[in-house]
Formats: C-alpha cells, sequence, structure tokens
C-alpha cells in the first residue's frame, strides 16, 4: 500500500485524543532555530525560537521541560522567529510571521495584525519577521526589517507606533532602562533618554563609531553596550567612550552573546541564505582576539554558516547549523566547550520525529493496537522506517 501524503497531512501523530486539538497532534522535528535565549534567572534553562514552535531546553537534565506548538495548546503557536523574556515577570514574547505571543507559562495569548492593534511592519514584504525585546519596566518593544519605527506592547494593550527616521535593527536598554538604544540599519546608534523623551545620534561623523551600519547590540552585566556591524564590534562604555575591535580581515557580526564567566563575546559571523558565510567566532574584546570556527576540517563545528548562536549560562556555546545544512544537522543544536573545543549535540526532539524533509512521500503505513488500548503507527518514508 502507497500513500502520498502532503506536509500538512503530516501534522498528526500522537495517541491520545483531546478536545482543544480536535484529535490532531503535531508529529515533526524542528526544522529551523532562529533564536537561542539564556533564561535570565536560572542558569541551566535555554528558550529557542523554531519553526514548530517554542521550546524550553534544561542543560543540567539535558530535556525539554517546556513548549509550544502547532497542536499542544488553544491558541496554536506554529513558526516562532524570535523570543524574549520580561524582566518582570515569567511572561515570554515570541514573534510570528503575523504578530505576536504572550506566554506566561501557563496560557498563551496571541495578537495578530488582524485581531489586534498590532500595526508596525504590517505592509512590509513577508519575508521579512517581526522582532520583540523587552524593556526592564516589563514593556515589549516590536520592531521589524525594512520598517522605520516601532510599536511598544504595554500593560496589555499596543502604543501607537513611534514613526522614526531610521529603520531598528536591534534594540536593548541599560540595566536601569533610563535609556534604550537603537541599532540603526544605515545611520548609527541611537539613544533614546526616557527621562527626557530626547534622543541622540551617534555616527561615525561626531563620534567614534566604527561604522554606521550597526546589526546587533547587547549589555554586559557592567553596562558596556557592544554593537555589531559590518566590520567587526563597537563598544560604548558608560563613560561615553567608544572603542573598536575588528578581526585582522574584518568580518560581519550578526548576532552577539556575552559569556557571563569570562566576559567573552560569542559572535555569529554568518547569515543563511545569503553571501554572509563566514562562520562564527569567540572574541576577547579586551586584547581584540579572535578566534574563528569555520568550515576547515580542523575545529568539531566545521560549518561556515549558523542561524543562531548563544552561550548558556553555564558558560558553554550554543550554536545551530543552518536550515540549507546538510539533513543530518537540520534541526540540531550543538553545544560547544570554549576551553577544550569539543562539541555535543542536545536533543531537542521532543517528539522524537523525524525531521519534516522529503514528508511528502510516506510508504507501507500500518497500525496496530496494544492490548492496552495504545494505538502504535509505522511507516517507511525516505530511507528511513519509523
Amino acid at each position: 500500500m502507497k500513500l502520498h501524503l502532503s506536509l500538512a497531512l503530516f501534522l498528526f501523530l500522537s495517541i491520545s485524543i483531546t478536545a482543544q486539538t480536535d484529535g490532531w497532534h503535531l508529529y515533526t522535528k524542528a526544522s529551523e532555530i532562529t533564536k537561542i535565549l539564556p533564561d535570565d534567572v536560572n542558569t541551566d534553562e535555554l528558550h529557542l525560537a523554531t519553526d514548530i514552535g517554542y521550546i524550553k531546553y534544561n542543560t543540567t537534565s539535558n530535556t525539554v521541560t517546556d513548549f509550544l506548538n502547532l497542536t499542544s495548546q488553544n491558541p496554536a503557536i506554529g513558526n516562532v522567529k524570535d523570543v524574549s523574556l520580561d524582566p518582570t515577570s515569567n511572561n515570554v514574547a515570541l514573534s510570528l510571521k503575523d504578530g505576536i505571543a504572550i506566554y506566561d507559562g501557563l496560557a498563551v495569548t496571541v495578537y495578530r495584525y488582524d485581531n489586534s492593534n498590532l500595526t508596525i511592519g504590517e505592509s512590509t514584504p513577508q519575508f521579512f519577521n517581526l522582532q520583540v525585546d523587552y524593556a526592564k519596566d516589563g514593556s515589549l518593544y516590536i520592531h521589524k526589517e525594512g520598517t522605520f519605527g516601532y510599536q511598544k506592547f504595554n500593560n496589555g494593550s499596543f502604543e501607537a507606533e513611534m514613526v522614526t527616521s531610521f529603520r531598528p535593527k536591534d534594540v536593548a536598554e541599560n540595566s536601569n532602562g533610563t535609556k534604550a538604544y537603537f541599532a540603526g540599519d544605515n545611520n548609527g546608534l541611537w539613544e533614546l533618554d526616557k527621562s527626557t523623551d530626547t534622543w541622540t545620534n551617534y555616527t561615525t561623523s561626531n563620534s567614534d563609531l566604527f561604522q554606521n551600519a550597526l546589526t546587533s547590540l547587547c549589555f554586559d552585566s557592567a553596562d558596556n553596550l557592544y554593537m555589531g556591524n559590518y566590520q567587526g564590534i563597537d563598544k560604548l562604555d558608560t563613560a561615553g567612550t567608544f572603542t573598536s575591535c575588528n578581526d585582522i580581515s574584518p568580518i560581519p557580526v550578526f548576532e552577539i552573546s556575552i559569556n557571563p564567566l569570562n566576559g567573552d563575546l560569542l559572535v555569529r559571523n554568518s547569515q543563511p541564505s545569503s553571501a554572509n558565510i563566514f562562520g562564527l567566532s569567540i572574541v576577547d574584546f579586551d586584547s581584540c582576539t579572535w578566534t574563528n570556527y569555520r568550515e576547515d576540517d580542523t575545529n568539531c563545528l566545521n560549518k561556515d554558516v549558523y542561524s543562531a548562536c548563544s552561550y548558556g549560562g553555564n558558560g558553554l556555546a550554543y550554536v545551530v547549523p543552518p536550515y540549507v545544512s546538510s539533513i543530518a544537522d537540520i534541526g540540531s543544536v550543538y553545544e560547544f566547550t570554549v576551553p577544550t573545543e569539543s562539541c555535543s549535540e542536545i536533543d531537542i526532539n521532543y517528539l522524537n520525529a523525524p525531521v519534516a524533509i522529503n514528508a511528502n512521500v510516506i510508504t507501507d503505513f500500518a497500525i496496530r493496537e496494544k492490548a492496552n488500548g495504545n494505538l502504535e503507527m509505522g511507516f517507511h518514508r525516505t530511507n528511513d522506517l519509523h
């Protein structure tokens, strides 16, 4: 017997039937991971944005401890692109293709363009994704690539869009939340003094900023601001001084994460589906020492492109090869121990399911009922028996 099933029909399995999912259950492995974020309280927890939903992973127990997907709750959460943690509560903000979701650990609330006052980026191309960044007071910055401005979500309501003369690439606040910083895509760093509602724009013309095209922002525990650009990293210290650190051959920086144990920077120098294929680096900013990891058969990571990276609270690095990597790597997350330069894969596949690549053809499908009443389903798909 041969069954040709579409990918949509492959969102089916699990044995127990519940009313909230109408009997349907997701059974597939995450293929794309676009964000890893360490918990701001528990050092052994990671929050992941994936194409099958939100996943929380515990690095001590090596298990997935929470998740949201298309069938695990109502309303459904599908493809998640970004994640941010509310410093004032347990809330987790998730960006979706056409909206955002707020998850408090028990219930999830979804706000979409068509059912709320969310408006930022509504008319931009669909291949641009919403991004979310919590402020220190628990309000949420929402912005989207290609859009001039941002929108705040505060106490359950959307504020009116704030139109700016720059397109924000990233947003971060200092430790006491008095100032917000925006990475401009082509016109430098923008500082908003929230007490006076005044803006200051730092550029290569009026400061020691190395480059105006900024890509990412990250504060360390001492309130120093690190900024990624297309040639390296800038730092703005608490005294207002800019310094820069570039590799010998300057390379772009798209994501920065700080090691909580020693202050080293984990830097993603690559982007999927682009010409930026420079792997990732560990950077000691004070000495401006770059250790680059690329596909050169000299390191266990051995890739030129990554879709996400982050230090965990344990001081270990977590990196994700992109969706366009080999099938064996799709949906994989690797734990990288920097001192020993060793790698091990962590298991976020809480469904123990196959990757969805080539899932449109299934052959030799069979179902049997066990003596205890459970159902087992077996099928042959591509080259594998499940």
